[in-house]
């Protein structure tokens, strides 16, 4: 859906094109994940029953807390506090990615080159999760984002570029 929406905003991209894209990638996830890391705390606290604790524990340290409020929760050594926002750090580093990818990604001209080069991403992204044990969903969420943004996206990118181009 963000290739089909950006790409052509990204043929030329302006200072204006990506300010516009990263106001409403960050619009549409910072402040939802603030307030579930605000309820997360306060559930936290409940059953903990002491901020001196609570604060001096690994999850809510002063670096974790950093890097969760910045949205990098899943770049170790940081640790998700509110344990499902890991997908909101994996997204956050994918909106990143985005713009890079779609600049590439307008020079492509070919629907059969899209699907080919999607497919053998696919393909490779899969070898690789086999290769890092990546059986259990546990796995496959939890240790092995770096891999799906790697080749999900792009993949996912190509196969709506191709589309595009039939």
């Amino acid at each position: 859906v963000l290739t089909y929406t950006y790409l052509d905003r990204f043929r030329r991209p302006s200072a204006g094109a990506v300010r516009n894209y990263a106001v409403a990638r960050f619009a549409r996830i910072y402040p939802v994940f603030i307030v579930s890391l605000v309820l997360w705390f306060v559930y936290a606290l409940t059953i903990t029953r002491s901020l001196g604790d609570l604060l001096n524990s690994e999850r809510f340290g002063p670096l974790n807390l950093l890097m969760n409020g910045l949205l990098l929760n899943l770049v170790p050594p940081a640790t998700s506090i509110n344990p499902p926002s890991w997908s909101v750090s994996l997204e956050t580093i994918a909106y990143v990615f985005l713009p890079l990818l779609l600049i590439a990604l307008t020079r492509v001209n070919s629907a059969t080159w899209a699907f080919v080069s999607a497919g053998l991403l696919v393909v490779c992204g899969a070898v690789l999760m086999h290769r890092f044990n990546a059986d259990t969903m546990n796995s496959v969420v939890y240790q092995t984002p770096w891999i799906r943004v790697g080749y999900a996206l792009p993949a996912g990118c190509l196969l709506a570029c191709g589309w595009r181009l039939l």
